[in-house]
């Protein structure tokens, strides 16, 4: 496999599913957030099986209720899939706009990255737990049971209170690790404060929270046309997204757990 960067996007050069590695491809999209694989012949059958050696798969139920907004799939079912993997088997290109944590958080000061990484988000929302949406990793029928003891029980989460900065799959448990991957959980709908952890509120937290969303939306604001037989991946830690232009239910859209040979973590992220 090999990949282009631009504007921190890994643009994947190769042409053929079997020149790609599922486990690199997972690793570089924790790295970065995202990838675009834009230049595929491969069938859409043979997409199918292939995006089963990039992650773990159960099915394409995904707890987005907004697509035309940025959203996450995780921010109210934090243990579901923590991978999108969005093709485009359609000739009418799909716009995806997605915002990227992770070169934001680098640009950061350390002084801030520590702040940040004692807040929580706490999330009000209309919205209650539905067993629908709510997953297993260990029921993914590609599941490999070899670690399986490793994984912790989903949570019912009826509080949607997160960590602001995840704690990613791919990070070790010190965070020394120079692999380790940093970004922010910051869900742009529904209305929400800052709590610093086992602290009170965050003094003004509405202006902190928007200062944070306008520097994203403005600065790390990628745009992907995504156009026939062509996939977009993305982090879902790490990474908002929205349709900017044109009709998600042309899309297949597959989430997708980071299988165990590349997890370093196995605790709660968010």
């Amino acid at each position: 496999m090999y990949y282009s960067l631009e504007n921190n996007v890994p643009y994947i050069q190769n042409t053929d599913t079997a020149n790609i590695s599922g486990r690199g491809l997972s690793y570089v999209v924790g790295q970065y957030g995202c990838a675009y694989v834009p230049h595929l012949k491969s069938n859409p059958q043979e997409l199918l099986s292939w995006k089963d050696s990039i992650g773990f798969y159960k099915n394409d139920v995904v707890s987005i209720f907004d697509y035309y907004n940025f959203s996450s799939s995780l921010t109210f079912y934090p243990d579901n899939e923590e991978l999108l993997f969005i093709h485009n088997p359609e000739m009418t290109v799909v716009d995806i706009s997605f915002y990227n944590t992770i070169p934001a958080f680098k640009r950061l000061s350390p002084e801030e990255q520590n702040f940040y990484d004692d807040l929580w988000v706490d999330i009000s929302s209309p919205y209650t737990v539905n067993p629908y949406y709510q997953k297993d990793i260990r029921q993914s029928h590609n599941f490999e049971f070899f670690g399986k003891d490793n994984y912790k029980q989903p949570r019912t989460n009826t509080r949607f209170k997160h960590k602001l900065v995840p704690r990613h799959p791919l990070n070790t448990k010190d965070n020394l690790n120079k692999d380790n991957v940093y970004g922010i959980f910051l869900p742009d709908q529904f209305e929400k404060k800052l709590q610093e952890f086992q602290k009170d509120d965050v003094a003004r937290s509405d202006v902190l929270m928007a200062t944070i969303l306008q520097g994203l939306q403005k600065d790390f604001t990628n745009k992907i046309s995504l156009g026939n037989n062509q996939i977009l991946i993305l982090d879902q830690l790490t990474t908002q997204f929205k349709i900017s232009k044109g009709d998600v239910s042309q899309l297949n859209i597959h989430p997708l757990w980071y299988k165990t040979t590349v997890r370093k973590n196995f605790h709660y992220s968010i």
